[in-house]
């Protein structure tokens, strides 16, 4: 069985979020559950033979996920992580003309967290893939 802590873990070395670090610990792995719950319900297709089951009160998945299924989870947190960053982009860019909107300091950084989430997002698809492939090749031996 997968401790939820393990992903937390792999979550946590790919963003810097300082604000996250200062809620108190049980909100901080309320908003945690959340983010893994939404990247396990946001891996679709899943594949055959994987299962995410798990207990948010033993804050375990039922089964042990390797490595490769730990690391999309952490990439699709991170995707949720970014979202509200995102949602702020786009009333911000509605709010300000163009050359405004170039010349607000935080367009650049919010601008940035756009593209993290375009590569979150492309390394969750990939590595699903890629876990995809290695399960029917597995299947086809």
């Amino acid at each position: 069985m997968t401790p939820y802590n393990d992903i937390f873990k792999r979550f946590k070395r790919l963003i810097a979020d300082f604000d996250l670090d200062e809620i108190a610990p049980e909100n901080r792995k309320e908003i945690l559950i959340d983010y893994l719950n939404n990247a396990c319900d946001s891996w679709y297709p899943l594949p055959e033979n994987i299962d995410l089951s798990r207990s948010d009160d033993a804050e375990q998945f039922n089964y042990t996920l390797d490595a490769n299924i730990q690391a999309v989870l952490a990439y699709g947190m991170a995707r949720e992580w970014l979202t509200p960053y995102l949602y702020n982009q786009d009333l911000i860019e509605t709010n300000f003309s163009t050359k405004e909107y170039t010349s607000y300091s935080d367009a650049n950084r919010i601008t940035t967290m756009r593209m993290l989430y375009k590569e979150a997002d492309k390394r969750m698809q990939l590595l699903s893939t890629k876990i995809s492939v290695k399960k029917i090749t597995g299947r086809l031996k």
